[in-house]
């Protein structure tokens, strides 16, 4: 499987998977081991708070400013602005997939 990305938007897979991790190994550490993966709840509200972490992020960092450059033949105005993107989805809009697994794990 190929992941494409533009910017920061990879973090809209490592975020979710570092803190599922994470937690995984916190609650099977803390409670038996298999705790985590018994439980379908606690993935589910990690990837709920992951799923805010991500739209957050996207937010702050699309929402950047922006270089307007003027062509000097043409007077034709053109901005520039960094993207960060999952799949050509801007950052923050991923954080909706993220939201949407975590309902499915949830009620699965």
């Amino acid at each position: 499987m190929i992941i494409v990305w533009q910017g920061l938007g990879f973090l809209g897979l490592l975020i979710p998977f570092l803190m599922s991790l994470a937690a995984q190994m916190a609650s099977d550490s803390m409670f038996e081991k298999g705790y985590y993966s018994a439980h379908p709840l606690m993935p589910a509200a990690v990837l709920l708070i992951a799923s805010g972490i991500v739209w957050f992020l996207g937010e702050r960092l699309n929402g950047g400013p922006s270089q307007l450059l003027v062509d000097p033949k043409t007077g034709q105005q053109y901005e520039f602005k960094k993207k960060h993107t999952l799949f050509w989805i801007p950052l923050q809009w991923s954080s909706a997939v993220i939201a949407a697994i975590a309902l499915y794990v949830a009620f699965k």
